[in-house]
């Protein structure tokens, strides 16, 4: 697949060291352009770092790329970890005067080329106790109704600080049975990635076996370490021993976030932050596979102000100099385009 006009201009500015902020809807494109950068790019000697915000996002970027490049997230790649660290810590590790862990970048700033898909990660839909508490009665009906499978429960190990273990992400206690939908809570692997969506498939005493489609295999998850660190006192205060598993009958738009989803039933009453319809909505390919309640006009909410003005001020910037691109050759980019590509684009007109 070749590349458009637009793309085309993406692909010489990159060659030529400017910086690049792309943008578009979901299946315009986005990811191709990255992949036929970073092949150019490498191509031309350069050092080429592929990175995302989020487990999800990296793992969906790995499709594209295949065995070529590595992706990662940029906590990983920049050797911050679970992003635990004050600011003035992060910028000396970016600055290069602490290295957090042996994954931190090193080399001369200049030298290599860094390429990162963002996403717009929204609010949660439900914050409040009461609207968590309707989103978990939902999760336990759904699951009830697996009437055929006997129910366990894992219960979490704690050591520390009992307010600190409030906030952890882990549950206390997990009640599944065989068939329930969960969704992985943490990153384990390259593969297993926090918001894995998966069916269980066996219960053990320790243990609880997941068959996830996209990875079409089954996996074997135990008790998984999760620290609660204190940014003030700078170390860990409590730490929680659980599988690593949520029920995902219902989940938040903000979870939801990344998926690519067979069939979905959209709920709108809670919806009040910019953007999360059509975050909710965009999960399906197809609209007969797309159902919606409680659906108002009050629920499509117009992006703050701070939007429109972020994207003013990119139009009032000084224009580059984009001299050294005007005798640039298109014959290496157009052999490059020409080469097979692993782009396969939705079917989201349906549902935009």
């Amino acid at each position: 697949m070749s590349l458009d006009t637009n793309q085309q201009k993406c692909l010489m500015y990159a060659s030529k060291g400017h910086n690049i902020l792309i943008t578009g809807r979901p299946g315009t494109g986005k990811s191709f352009v990255l992949v036929k950068i970073a092949r150019f790019l490498k191509k031309q000697g350069k050092t080429i770092k592929v990175t995302a915000t989020t487990g999800m996002a990296a793992r969906a970027l790995r499709i594209h790329f295949k065995e070529t490049f590595t992706v990662s997230t940029i906590h990983k790649l920049m050797g911050i970890k679970d992003g635990r660290h004050e600011n003035d810590e992060i910028l000396g590790s970016v600055n290069g005067k602490r290295e957090f862990t042996k994954n931190s970048i090193r080399g001369t700033p200049g030298k290599w080329n860094v390429l990162t898909k963002t996403q717009n990660l929204k609010p949660k839909i439900l914050k409040s106790p009461i609207r968590n508490s309707y989103l978990s009665h939902q999760n336990q009906c759904l699951k009830d109704n697996l009437t055929e499978s006997i129910e366990k429960v894992y219960v979490a190990e704690d050591t520390g600080s009992p307010d600190a273990l409030q906030r952890c992400r882990l549950p206390k206690k997990i009640h599944l049975k065989i068939n329930s939908l969960v969704i992985l809570l943490v990153n384990l692997s390259d593969e297993l990635v926090n918001g894995l969506v998966g069916i269980v498939t066996d219960l053990k005493q320790d243990s609880v076996t997941v068959h996830f489609d996209s990875l079409e295999r089954n996996f074997e998850m135990k008790k998984h370490m999760f620290p609660i660190y204190d940014i003030k006192l700078k170390k860990d205060i409590a730490c929680r021993s659980q599988i690593p598993l949520k029920l995902a009958f219902a989940l938040t738009v903000h979870r939801a976030q990344g998926l690519t989803l067979n069939r979905v039933h959209v709920h709108c009453r809670y919806m009040l932050q910019p953007g999360q319809v059509a975050v909710a909505f965009s999960r399906v390919r197809m609209k007969k596979d797309l159902r919606v309640s409680d659906f108002s006009e009050k629920v499509v909410v117009k992006p703050p102000a701070e939007n429109e003005e972020f994207y003013c001020q990119i139009q009032a910037l000084k224009k580059p100099d984009l001299k050294c691109c005007r005798n640039f050759e298109l014959e290496e980019m157009e052999t490059e385009t020409s080469s097979e590509s692993s782009y396969q684009p939705g079917e989201t007109d349906e549902i935009s």
